[in-house]
């Protein structure tokens, strides 16, 4: 997992829109350290800029969203998902 710089606040379009971890924590309802555990296990996309830590909006909305009919979802498959569809962004 690469650390990335933050650009500036707004620059970003709404889907790629960042949040401290702390604000992810709460609104996944799991704790700072979870996610942070997580991060290291290579299932959260996180970016850390001088010691802050923040999630992707977009990330915490594929986690929130409802299953599909007839199938659960687990964290571990949402990141797999997700990072499949921002892989060619991470690249870059």
């Amino acid at each position: 997992m690469s650390i990335q710089a933050i650009p500036e606040r707004g620059a970003l379009p709404r889907k790629e829109r960042v949040v401290p971890i702390a604000v992810a924590s709460d609104r996944l309802g799991q704790s700072v350290w979870t996610l942070k555990r997580k991060f290291w296990r290579g299932l959260l996309p996180v970016l850390i800029s001088e010691g802050n830590w923040l999630v992707y909006e977009s990330f915490i909305e594929a986690v929130l969203a409802p299953p599909r009919p007839g199938e659960a979802r687990r964290f571990e498959d949402v990141a797999r998902e997700w990072f499949a569809a921002h892989a060619s962004e991470a690249v870059a």
